[in-house]
């Protein structure tokens, strides 16, 4: 693939601009109207109490409800990699909206080609498969049960603070305790550990000394 071709298109303006401060009147109001329509386990304000609600976006760029400009480092956690509304993507979207909208249990040329496309970036690829997931969440799941069935075993480690998903198994995974606050275990066998990061380690700044108590709390799971 050519990903020269899919180079974000510059937005026009400046950004990132105020033009009120943020969170802005009509931010607000519809974080009130949110509040009484999602729970607040929701992840459209979850990670921040100053999020925001986007009237538009292109590129890097997002602007707001209240005409606030901000640049966008988190991309769609990866989803949106060639940017917001990249024309070329949307256009693709439109295309296929118009030529068929699911697939799921059946085949479709574009469905394999895709397929082909992704393998082709491996060095062996007729050693892998594709599957399509729906999130990431999704994606962990199949990772957990492929990992299981590939080891006969059933303990799994995960990094304290780590964000894996919210559905059953990949909660389980999940380094945040606010994600997981008032639920069982609901799959046995996970052990969360200490990031070797010496910024925030319990065992102090120091690299080697970091790597090495986390190893040790490793072979202690």
């Amino acid at each position: 693939m050519n990903t020269a071709s899919l180079t974000t298109p510059a937005a026009g303006g400046d950004a990132p601009a105020l033009r009120v401060d943020h969170p802005g009147p009509r931010t607000r109001r519809l974080a009130q109207r949110l509040a009484r329509t999602e729970p607040p386990a929701g992840l459209s304000l979850g990670l921040t109490p100053h999020g925001l609600f986007v009237e538009s976006a292109s590129g890097a760029v997002i602007t707001d409800v209240d005409g606030n400009r901000f640049l966008d480092f988190v991309a769609g956690f990866g989803s949106v990699n060639a940017g917001h509304s990249h024309p070329r993507i949307a256009e693709a979207v439109a295309k296929q909206a118009r030529t068929a909208a699911q697939a799921m249990s059946f085949g479709s040329p574009v469905r394999v080609e895709l397929a082909e496309r992704l393998l082709a970036q491996l060095p062996d690829p007729d050693d892998y498969r594709v599957l399509f997931a729906a999130s990431g969440s999704e994606a962990v799941e199949m990772a957990l049960k492929l990992a299981r069935r590939a080891t006969q075993r059933d303990q799994v480690v995960a990094f304290s603070g780590a964000f894996h998903g919210r559905t059953q198994g990949a909660l389980a995974l999940m380094g945040r305790w606010s994600q997981r606050q008032d639920l069982p275990q609901t799959t046995p066998g996970a052990y969360h550990v200490p990031y070797p990061y010496p910024l925030r380690s319990p065992w102090g700044p120091d690299p080697k000394e970091t790597t090495d108590h986390t190893l040790r709390f490793l072979q202690t799971c």
